[in-house]
């Protein structure tokens, strides 16, 4: 499946040349899997696809799956709030959301403790697509819940955030909120790999369907170097090996 597929989903030719732009013209493995399992279904299709939990590692594709299923959300001229666990991740995801979709005539919008000069605007709803992270955009729902009316889609990055003792409460608490508001938008969470036992009870408390992907689209090699050898195994494969390496004497350069 390559990026000239998504057309039969009425996605805009201008907006693939930009992904293709970005990021080349072949669909990863997770993202074929998301595909299929409903991520470009409209929100307004009878039998919508349902929320989606997506269990993959890191680099494996599933900020693309994020803006695959924005893209199907902003169509339908409906809003999208993505959630970052860090202030300097949200602001670096704006930037690069900003700079590759607002040319294509969209508001994008970050909403965190350093801009509160948006605060007005994104409880007004005025904005197509907005970045934040957990602890803000809880605070926002405290002041108005009724800001989920607008919102159709919501993305959350770095799921497996909900496990860590002084975060995770918030961000459970935030999804709480969410699944049980009356206006229930569709929710998309993205974690790295966790086990398949912990990964499906999340899923089923979010009332969501799971993709799971355990492979990786470049092998990576973790190693442990010791007593003169780097001992070596494959993610992917899980083949092992060993190199030796030269441990410079105590009066050379370790460069």
């Amino acid at each position: 499946m390559n990026l000239d597929d998504l057309k039969q989903f009425n996605l805009p030719n201008q907006l693939i040349e930009t992904w293709r732009a970005r990021q080349g013209d072949t669909l990863l493995p997770v993202q074929r899997q998301g595909i299929r399992r409903g991520l470009l279904k409209p929100a307004s299709e009878q039998n919508a696809a349902r929320n989606l939990v997506i269990v993959a590692p890191t680099s494996t594709g599933k900020s693309f799956c994020a803006e695959l299923a924005a893209a199907a959300t902003l169509l339908e001229r409906r809003k999208v709030v993505m959630l970052f666990p860090l202030k300097s991740l949200a602001e670096q995801k704006y930037r690069e959301l900003h700079t590759c979709y607002a040319p294509l005539g969209l508001d994008c919008l970050i909403a965190t403790g350093d801009h509160p000069e948006n605060d007005r605007r994104f409880l007004d709803g005025d904005f197509h697509l907005a970045v934040s992270i957990p602890e803000k955009f809880d605070l926002l729902l405290t002041a108005r819940l009724d800001s989920l009316r607008t919102i159709a889609l919501l993305v959350v990055d770095e799921l497996q955030t909900i496990a860590e003792p002084k975060r995770g409460p918030v961000l459970e608490l935030l999804l709480t909120k969410v699944i049980a508001s009356s206006y229930q938008p569709r929710i998309l969470a993205l974690s790295a790999v966790t086990d398949h036992a912990t990964a499906q009870r999340v899923a089923a408390w979010l009332h969501a369907d799971l993709v799971e992907e355990h492979s990786r689209p470049v092998e990576l090699e973790r190693g442990v170097a010791a007593d003169g050898t780097v001992r070596l195994k494959a993610f992917n494969s899980g083949r092992e090996c060993a190199e030796p390496f030269v441990t410079p004497q105590s009066d050379e350069d370790a460069f």
